[in-house]
């Protein structure tokens, strides 16, 4: 058994896998994260809960240690916006929230930081543009 472990903690290693690391465990320097020993930025899933407001944030970073992701969620459902960035640190896409479905503009970007495309959710069904304005 303890082989079979070690050796899918081994291919996880290999595949990239994401490790999840939780509130205080990481530090802040130039913009980027780390774990308190590394020299690497962090690439993984960072979670913080704030239990006066009951919100949790998560967020995961590209390899090169740009932020890649970030949603909030409160009671277990997503709100406000959702970000997704490239691994350039060029914004990707912002998609609102509100009580765990998408309400609102989400919007698209290019890695050129060209604005690609918008949809439109209303109660979380894609709606014409117009509905949005």
């Amino acid at each position: 058994m303890r082989n079979l472990v070690l050796v899918g903690s081994l291919l996880c290693l290999l595949a990239g896998c994401e490790v999840e690391i939780y509130k205080g465990e990481l530090i802040e320097r130039d913009g980027r994260y780390y774990k308190p020993t590394e020299t690497e930025p962090f690439a993984g899933e960072h979670q913080h809960m704030d239990t006066d407001r009951n919100l949790e944030v998560r967020r995961r970073w590209h390899k090169n240690g740009q932020l890649r992701f970030e949603a909030t969620y409160q009671d277990g459902k997503q709100v406000g916006m959702r970000r997704s960035w490239h691994d350039n640190g060029q914004l990707r896409v912002e998609t609102p929230y509100r009580d765990g479905v998408q309400e609102g503009m989400e919007k698209w970007w290019l890695k050129s930081g060209e604005q690609g495309h918008e949809i439109c959710y209303i109660y979380g069904e894609e709606e014409d543009l117009e509905h949005c304005q």
